[in-house]
């Protein structure tokens, strides 16, 4: 039975069941995600902050795994500036990319999904980055009534597996040695990922790499192929002071972070370092851009 999304309001949700304040839902417009109480309690003023929720779960929610919104979240999406008409492009050609499975396939434009993605609000929008694309050669048009179908032209197709080449090669990969709890999301999407890439490099945690390996000799194979290593040790899980040593026993540069009501439990081999103290996310990519610029500078933008 359909319920009102607690995103839109549109009686279009179905609900999963969860345990405790947070609610897990999927909306036909909003996508899948899982909100808790206090951040659903949330007015948001205005239509791009709700816009720009809506494509932060479209892009980072699968049918398997809903994005997480607290009320931290909800603040963050809030501050954050709309993406520009090139990147909603740029999101709307990756989705038909993602979506072709055979060479000239014509895929839906006009989908709520690829509305929400591409922080689009009618379908008008999604004809005009549509329009956008076939200027530039990356697709073809097909309007078939009220549809739109496009297709990815062979530069589109070049365009996409050039900045798919330039993200491996010219980008100083980090391995992130973490805990993987939802409490630390934020610090993972908006702290530590964000200020990486700010920088020019490719952070990568091992949960969200796809492999046929055992995920103990993936870990390894992944920290020697690592330029230097990132390690939080909130919550100070075994497995990141172990990941972070093997690191250092390869030469690696570590960096350290802990949240700051943690901070006095870190193991004492480690005291000697220095260790990114942080009580906000904010904090935290501040400080982390910080480090990462004093260290290596900032890596060359290709385009």
């Amino acid at each position: 039975m359909a319920e009102k999304c607690k995103i839109c309001g549109v009686k279009s949700a179905k609900s999963h069941p969860v345990d405790g304040d947070f609610s897990d839902q999927t909306c036909d417009s909003c996508g899948h995600f899982k909100i808790s109480g206090s951040a659903a309690a949330v007015k948001v003023d205005g239509d791009r902050p709700l816009i720009k929720i809506r494509g932060h779960i479209q892009r980072y929610g699968t049918n398997t795994k809903p994005a997480l919104l607290d009320v931290q979240t909800m603040q963050l999406l809030a501050a954050e500036s709309f993406p520009a008409v090139s990147e909603r492009a740029e999101f709307l050609l990756e989705e038909i990319h993602r979506s072709t499975t055979y060479l000239g396939q014509k895929i839906e434009a006009l989908t709520k999904r690829i509305v929400a993605l591409t922080y689009s609000v009618v379908d008008s929008d999604v004809r005009f980055l549509a329009d956008y694309l076939a200027s530039e050669g990356f697709v073809e048009k097909t309007v078939r009534g009220n549809e739109l179908l496009l297709n990815v032209t062979p530069k589109g197709f070049s365009i996409i597996e050039k900045n798919q080449d330039i993200s491996t090669k010219n980008k100083r990969n980090v391995f992130v040695a973490m805990w993987f709890s939802d409490e630390l999301k934020d610090a993972w999407e908006f702290g530590i990922k964000a200020a990486a890439k700010s920088c020019g490099h490719h952070a990568v945690r091992i949960d969200e790499v796809h492999h046929h390996e055992r995920i103990d000799d993936r870990i390894l194979r992944a920290i020697r192929e690592a330029d230097f290593v990132i390690a939080d040790l909130t919550g100070h899980r075994g497995g990141v002071y172990f990941e972070a040593g093997f690191a250092i026993a390869l030469n690696k540069p570590v960096i350290w972070s802990c949240r700051g009501n943690e901070f006095e439990k870190a193991h004492f081999d480690v005291n000697h370092y220095h260790i990114i103290k942080w009580d906000s996310v904010a904090e935290l990519r501040q400080k982390l851009e910080d480090k990462l610029m004093a260290l290596f500078g900032s890596q060359e933008k290709h385009t």
